[in-house]
């Protein structure tokens, strides 16, 4: 980010909320996809026609190219990115959906135990959320 915004990385027009994603459009726009429990390796050809591929036991991320022509997985599937390898399909990287949390209050935060307004210096912000030693540090401060 630093070499596109070197000065500066606040965008100049926020990006505003996240739109929600609906189970079906997360799936519509995708093609490859993998169980949860990563056996399975699914190729969507159309709405009601999916090739299931196994996994190859001996290597780590690989599927055998062999299918079976099944309907939609009935099991949780994760978005897959997949590309062909030696003797199979290379399993890359996965995706599950996302979930939007909405915070309908930025004034307040909860640190430990308690609610507060939000510091005004960020360092102070960020080090109440990445210690483990919150309401240590809180006693302290208010002492």
């Amino acid at each position: 980010m630093e070499y596109v915004f070197p000065l500066n990385f606040t965008l100049e027009t926020p990006l505003g909320p996240w739109e929600p994603c609906i189970a079906e459009e997360w799936t519509k726009n995708w093609d490859w996809f993998v169980t949860e429990d990563k056996i399975f390796l699914c190729y969507r050809e159309t709405a009601t026609v999916w090739h299931r591929f196994l996994k190859n036991e001996r290597l780590h991320r690989e599927y055998k190219t062999t299918h079976l022509v099944v309907d939609q997985p009935a099991e949780s599937v994760l978005r897959a990115t997949v590309e062909s390898g030696h003797g199979g399909l290379l399993l890359l990287s996965t995706s599950t959906k996302p979930t939007i949390e909405d915070s309908t209050d930025s004034t307040r935060m909860i640190v430990g135990s308690l609610e507060t307004p939000l510091p005004e210096l960020k360092w102070t912000m960020d080090y109440l959320h990445s210690s483990d030693k919150i309401d240590q540090l809180l006693e302290n401060i208010n002492s």
